[in-house]
């Protein structure tokens, strides 16, 4: 991609694509709110269900119901009922590849300091920063991985599926930033988007 920055405006029902000289409109879709939330907050993790509340927020009415006491709700004919089965916040494999990679990265800081690399330490120290914060939020203080119920599962799948389709489209008229951007928007159980060599602007 030869342009090196990227407008995004926000309008009521549709964004603006802005590339060099080019201009694309396009339907402001869910998918396209779940992006920009992660283009104006760079580097931010987020949890699947934040979006889903942002863009479906829960009705005051019910939300009151769920501060009464099983006592208030029964005396309405209210009755609670057990969580869904809870599932691993990530696997045993990916938890083993990111801890040998924070490992490495840790050599490669002390070996970068003793050479006095401060360039390349940099890199290092970001990455090691991200794994670090994504580990603290997985795992708990014992080292056994956190878990959420199956409905933050489908949450994630429905968050995922919304982008996807959204960078679907930008590729159809831009290639090259739609394949930029699926390398910068991780999703895991989080989302992030990671800043790279294209500055994105959201107006």
């Amino acid at each position: 991609m030869k342009e090196r920055s990227v407008r995004i405006r926000e309008c009521e029902r549709e964004v603006e694509l802005g590339i060099g000289q080019k201009t694309y409109r396009m339907y402001k879709s869910k998918g396209w709110i779940y992006l920009l939330e992660l283009l104006r907050h760079p580097g931010q993790t987020r949890f699947a269900g934040t979006f889903l509340a942002a863009v479906n927020p829960i009705p005051d009415r019910y939300r009151k119901i769920g501060e009464l006491s099983d006592t208030e709700r029964l005396a309405m004919g209210l009755h609670s009922h057990l969580a869904p089965l809870r599932i691993q916040m990530a696997d045993d494999q990916a938890i083993r590849e990111i801890s040998s990679r924070l490992t490495y990265l840790i050599e490669m800081e002390a070996t970068l300091r003793t050479e006095n690399n401060l360039a390349a330490l940099d890199d290092i120290l970001s990455e090691k920063q991200k794994l670090q914060e994504y580990l603290s939020q997985v795992l708990k203080p014992g080292g056994k991985i956190r878990c959420f119920g199956e409905h933050s599962s489908r949450d994630m799948r429905a968050v995922y599926m919304a982008i996807s389709r959204c960078l679907d489209g930008i590729s159809k008229v831009e290639p090259a930033l739609g394949e930029y951007l699926r390398s910068r928007v991780k999703m895991w159980h989080l989302l992030c988007y990671e800043p790279g060599e294209i500055e994105i602007s959201v107006l």
